[in-house]
């Protein structure tokens, strides 16, 4: 069409109708949802959702609103239509630069309504123009504030800030931006690739962790099945333990009372008719029996200086049978133990002694035979004598040390009691009194619970609340076990997998140990070498000494806070 119109009108005139026809193709895309300008009929009908402006003689008159309406010909002339209706406007792509300096090409679409027909017809040349326009710079504008990540994340904040700077500056047109999505964001390619490679990267991640995390289960479900057995074959051995220990006393018992018995019918026949001759020849056979496997046992042999005299070794068996039996019958068969002395923090008498084997008690307690001088004063005479005894001996022996026996708890029963003596000078009763008292005093390798006390480099200190000097030894800990400085405490490095926690034992908490050894130290008065009083030593050595102190160890599965072993049932 330009070729023939250069051809016939001429260059000027052919140019001047080019661009005349691109400017009506352009404005008539721009207005395409715009109905053409009606003639003034006289009488019109307004469609639904529309809004004529109508110009009387050149100047606004009023806004015809949908259905039947009356003009003047020729005076009034409809000079603008307007659409009610919601009108979506495509922006077009648009490069714009964010805040990480990433050029992104976007588009999106405009979804506009007209409000006030008369603003929108006279307050700007062409509305919906000026609008795409003002969402491209502002959409340019809010794309620069953020980087590219929140690009995507925060579309829609991005949407709802771009349609409230619209709106500011589109109500003066009468127009209303109901919302504005953006349809595309164009990377450039160099730049999508590194976005995938960091979205292959968090992938391989993710599934990294998850597969350590399933490592890590794994690990703790075979620590934990490795505790659960390790407890279980500690109790099992336990249980051994208390059944081999049954099944010795059922047969050492089962054995004394058979020998008790055997014992009782010999004494019964010794009371008979040639009963003891009967018993010397026995012996005697006994004697000569031994004598000759004496050899067979041992390198090292002993003999009498009259081997060959068989008739002399046979006497010398009676002999020793008939001076055991005089013996018996003048009762010089009686057993004493010496005095034990008491530790010098709390004073016990001299006269206190042990009398005869400590008979055992429930686990760490023992009741011992004790004997003691107790002293009564006139005003208690009036009171009852049992009563009053054991009042003065829990007075004197209560938590008192006993060298090589232990720490004394309570009077268990009176025995015996002597005759009331009263001595000159002194108008107290003195009484002889043998009597049961408990003792405290666990055997070895008796498993006891107490309470942690304290902690230090040397160890950590336990209390069972009557008695405190209880010392595990930092090299009886558990180990791996490290001491914290900071905490004053210690902890076992327990290594699960490639992990290692510390369970640290706190003050306060109760922890199981072994009894592996007990000390005692003599705390008794020193006497002076150049006199002949005792005098107590006032060194500072002898103050910090401890009369009874068990060394315990936690260095076994099983052993330690309770709060350890106490999750598997």
């Amino acid at each position: 069409m330009a070729f023939v119109l250069n051809r016939t009108l001429g260059p000027i005139v052919s140019r001047r109708l080019l661009q005349r026809a691109i400017t009506t193709a352009t404005t008539e895309q721009q207005h395409r949802f715009r109905s053409r300008l009606p003639f003034n009929t006289v009488v019109l009908f307004v469609p639904q959702q529309e809004a004529w402006v109508v110009e009387r003689m050149g100047k606004f008159y009023k806004t015809l609103n949908p259905g039947l309406n009356l003009l003047l010909p020729v005076i009034d002339r409809i000079s603008y239509v307007q659409s009610l209706k919601e009108i979506a406007i495509e922006v077009p792509s648009q490069t714009a630069i964010s805040k990480d300096n990433v050029t992104l090409n976007i588009d999106g679409v405009l979804y506009l309504k007209v409000f006030d027909p008369y603003l929108a017809s006279y307050g700007v040349e062409d509305a919906e123009f000026a609008v795409t326009q003002l969402a491209q710079t502002t959409m340019r504008s809010e794309i620069g504030k953020i980087s590219l990540d929140t690009v995507f994340r925060e579309r829609e904040s991005l949407n709802t800030g771009i349609v409230d700077a619209i709106n500011k500056a589109a109500k003066a047109w009468g127009i209303n931006c109901l919302r504005y999505e953006i349809r595309d964001i164009r990377l450039p390619p160099k730049v999508q690739e590194a976005m995938q490679m960091q979205v292959e990267a968090e992938r391989r991640k993710r599934a990294t962790i998850l597969e350590s995390e399933g490592i890590r289960e794994s690990q703790i479900n075979k620590a934990e099945g490795t505790k659960q057995a390790t407890i279980l074959a500690s109790e099992g051995f336990r249980l051994e333990q208390i059944n081999n220990a049954t099944g010795e006393a059922d047969a050492i018992r089962a054995k004394a009372q058979a020998r008790a018995e055997a014992l009782k019918i010999i004494s019964d026949q010794l009371h008979a008719e040639e009963g003891r001759n009967a018993a010397s020849l026995q012996i005697a056979e006994q004697y000569v029996h031994a004598f000759g496997n004496l050899a067979r046992t041992n390198n090292t042999i002993l003999l009498p200086s009259n081997t060959g005299d068989m008739s002399s070794m046979v006497a010398s068996a009676l002999s020793i049978y008939n001076n055991l039996q005089s013996k018996d019958r003048q009762g010089f068969l009686t057993q004493s133990a010496p005095s034990i002395p008491s530790s010098p923090s709390t004073p016990q008498p001299a006269d206190t002694k042990l009398t005869g084997d400590a008979m055992s008690a429930k686990e760490m307690f023992v009741v011992a035979t004790l004997d003691d001088t107790v002293s009564i004063a006139p005003h208690l005479f009036n009171e009852q004598l049992s009563t009053i005894v054991a009042e003065e001996l829990d007075r004197k022996l209560a938590n008192t040390i006993f060298q090589e026996l232990g720490l004394c708890i309570c009077l268990y029963d009176i025995l015996s009691m002597g005759d009331c003596i009263l001595l000159p000078s002194d108008a107290n009763f003195h009484i002889k009194v043998k009597f049961r008292y408990v003792v405290f005093r666990p055997n070895i390798d008796e498993i006891l619970v107490g309470k942690i006390r304290s902690s230090s480099k040397d160890g950590i200190t336990v209390t069972l609340g009557f008695f405190d000097d209880i010392l595990i030894p930092s090299t009886k800990l558990q180990h791996p076990s490290r001491f914290i400085e900071a905490e004053q405490t210690w902890a076992w490095q327990y290594e699960t997998g490639d992990e290692t926690h510390d369970l640290v034992m706190e003050i306060g908490e109760e922890i199981r140990f072994r009894v592996v050894q007990e000390i005692f130290e003599d705390t008794a008065p020193k006497e002076s070498p150049n006199s002949g009083a005792s005098i107590t030593q006032t060194a500072n050595d002898d103050d910090k000494k401890i009369p009874y102190t068990i060394i315990g160890s936690i260095s076994e599965p099983g052993l330690g806070l309770k709060s350890w072993w106490t999750e598997t049932s």
